[in-house]
């Protein structure tokens, strides 16, 4: 299955539970109540100008994703593709998307979300110690 449209893709990025990062690929995941695992892939032609090219790149994510072991909690997964995927042969890009769809479907709860990261907290005058 598939995240079709943007509010899936917003929520996912904003209550990021699982994170895996590379120079090819960010991974983002959420867990989901369904019982299946559902995929959302971001590869834009900034990165990859040729469509081919692109379409290759989504068809190796998908591959991947389908060989990826159900784990205990379906994951919504959203696949950034990044600069470093251009530099990659096939075997070499489906080697690292293996890992890492094995990486991320074993890693732990991330605490806070993908979006809070490097944002200042601020507490409201009851909550200062």
């Amino acid at each position: 299955m598939r995240l079709h449209n943007s509010k899936e893709f917003n929520i996912v990025f904003e209550q990021a539970t699982h994170r895996e990062s590379g120079p090819e690929f960010l991974m983002l995941g959420r867990i989901n109540n369904l019982n299946y695992n559902r995929l959302g892939m971001i590869v834009t032609k900034r990165i990859l100008p040729a469509a081919v090219r692109r379409n290759a790149i989504k068809r190796l994510i998908r591959e991947s994703f389908r060989h990826m072991a159900i784990n205990s909690n379906p994951l919504d997964i959203v696949v950034l593709a990044r600069s470093g995927v251009s530099r990659m042969n096939r075997q070499e890009l489906r080697y690292t998307l293996d890992k890492m769809f094995l990486k991320l479907a074993t890693s732990k709860i991330i605490s806070n979300p993908a979006r809070t990261r490097g944002k200042t907290q601020v507490q409201s005058p009851g909550q200062c110690l």
